[in-house]
């Protein structure tokens, strides 16, 4: 009868799915699972056999078999700390002198006419201006930046606050360059937790640091926008210089070695997020 009564019930699958086994559907206390507690041990011992076995057979793709920091994404650290100390044995900083040679020329005559008279010798000869302009390219390294502190820094330092700060931004910018890039590496290598998960944990920490310097060339930018005076005269300096500090000297001085060290802080950061 009651077989009968729950086939002829319609059934509300609105109201149903919120019925639980042990309430509504079966009231009361659920049964034990295991027949006994012999049946519970050979079940028990049989998937432990199973796991120590082989572990890909417990699950198929299960997270919790895979490593929690591969080679793949080893080498992608690796890569992005080696690009960032390179950086600095490359041109950080590039530019050109603008050379303007001025110099006169005689004017061709055209050819004479047949029965016209030839030239008198020794008369005036027409000149004119032709003017050229060459680039003489000059570079300077991240490394060299450092050596060249007294001379480089005295120019930075003179001129308005955005300058001044944009320089001592880009002084911590290139330390960070050689001081993340051994962090990073000894953070992979050298450091040794036991806890696969601690160590990722500790990983994802550690890597964050990389931010830092990201926000500082992102810094530099803002503050290229404000601009300001230079404290000495730019005449005759390199053409990316202008005539004041702005987003074109900013951008224009920025050479191969700067683009390249702000790749690696982002690979880093960003792979200690996906990790």
């Amino acid at each position: 009868m009651a077989e009968g009564d729950n086939k002829t019930r319609p059934v509300n699958y609105g109201d149903e799915r919120f019925k639980y086994i042990g309430f509504e559907v079966f009231p009361g206390k659920a049964g034990d699972i295991f027949k006994s507690d012999e049946e519970r041990k050979s079940l028990v011992a049989k998937v432990m056999a199973k796991f120590g076995h082989s572990e890909s057979e417990v699950r198929d793709r299960c997270t919790l078999m895979e490593t929690r920091v591969t080679k793949t994404e080893r080498g992608i650290l690796t890569l992005s700390a080696v690009l960032m100390m390179v950086a600095l044995l490359i041109p950080c900083f590039s530019g050109y002198f603008e050379i303007v040679n001025v110099k006169q020329v005689p004017v061709e005559a055209p050819p004479a006419a047949p029965g016209a008279e030839a030239a008198v010798p020794g008369a005036p000869v027409e000149m004119t201006t032709i003017t050229t302009v060459s680039h003489d390219n000059r570079s300077l390294t991240g490394i060299g930046a450092f050596i060249g502190i007294g001379t480089y820094g005295g120019m930075v330092f003179s001129g308005g606050f955005a300058l001044m700060l944009t320089g001592l931004l880009l002084l911590l910018y290139l330390l960070s360059c050689l001081g993340l890039g051994l962090f990073n590496l000894h953070i992979l290598y050298r450091v040794k937790i036991p806890d696969p998960d601690a160590y990722v944990l500790y990983l994802k920490k550690m890597l964050r640091y990389n931010w830092i310097p990201v926000l500082i060339w992102l810094a530099m930018l803002l503050l290229s926008i404000v601009g300001a005076s230079y404290g000495f005269n730019p005449k005759g300096m390199l053409k990316q210089v202008g005539d004041s500090y702005g987003m074109g000297a900013f951008i224009g001085l920025s050479s191969f070695g700067i683009y390249m060290s702000l790749g690696g802080f982002l690979i880093a950061s960003l792979k200690g997020k996906e990790i």
